[in-house]
């Protein structure tokens, strides 16, 4: 019983985003684009892209990748003969609301453009997804139009993923539409009003001077020997600062420094 409730809850998953797909392109007639040059695009992206990140060529009327490249299996583990149900099935249940949320808000926003501004703007938000070990791992998940009518009926996409579970480990999925070519970024506190960002509190005159000396690469000992005081300290103040600042690790500290 409980296996046929849990594959329930996946088809109808599947089903809600297809459906959010396939309204981007409710009016093209299935053979459009079918002359398009996707070898041409497979040589284009291995220039342009880094490693551990795998990208797909998206036909959006159809729900169904294009192609999907190898680099898959380097990231998730996966062939890439899997199709676009067997990846919605691997979305974490929690992180499901939030993917529905932002295709559909990405679809709304696109209607809003002139059609010549389509290409300027790359939709940005990560999800945790399982691997082929059992493991969930965070993918930001970019998406760029490739193919689009004067209607703005939207063909194919460009969307590229990357394992960002060393820079963001928990919290909710965030969204952001990208500017690019000088159009302006619109990020998660516009697009989602409710959404409120921790509040970060004021540093100390002390631990703001420890911070700066932190931006400059100094070590514990080192800023112990220059403010004259105990490493144990510098440490308890380090602690601090990283509260304050509603930061998990000196990285993410230094990353919005």
């Amino acid at each position: 019983m409980l296996s046929i409730k849990k594959e329930n809850s996946q088809s109808e998953f599947h089903n809600k985003a297809k459906d959010i797909w396939t309204r981007y392109s409710s009016s093209l007639p299935a053979e459009a684009f079918e002359a398009i040059e996707i070898e041409l695009y497979k040589e284009i992206f291995r220039y342009f892209l880094p490693e551990k990140v795998y990208y797909f060529v998206f036909n959006v009327k159809e729900a169904k990748f294009d192609y999907l490249s190898p680099d898959i299996k380097d990231v998730l583990g996966f062939d890439n003969t899997i199709d676009t149900r067997y990846y919605l099935e691997r979305i974490h249940p929690d992180d499901r609301p939030y993917f529905l949320r932002y295709e559909k808000q990405y679809r709304d926003f696109v209607k809003t453009l002139p059609v010549e501004d389509l290409t300027k703007y790359k939709l940005s938000y990560d999800f945790r997804v399982m691997n082929k070990k059992g493991k969930y791992i965070r993918i930001l998940h970019q998406v760029s139009i490739l193919q689009y009518t004067n209607e703005k009926e939207i063909y194919r996409t460009l969307c590229v993923h990357s394992d960002i579970s060393h820079l963001k480990k928990t919290g909710t999925p965030e969204i952001a539409f990208i500017g690019m070519n000088g159009a302006r970024s619109i990020y998660q506190e516009e697009i989602c009003p409710e959404y409120k960002p921790p509040v970060k509190q004021p540093l100390t005159r002390k631990e703001q001077a420890i911070f700066d000396l932190i931006r400059q690469g100094k070590k514990s000992k080192e800023m112990a020997e220059m403010l004259n005081v105990s490493v144990y300290t510098i440490n308890n103040h380090r602690k601090n600062i990283l509260k304050k600042q509603q930061c998990r690790s000196l990285q993410q500290l230094l990353a919005g420094a």
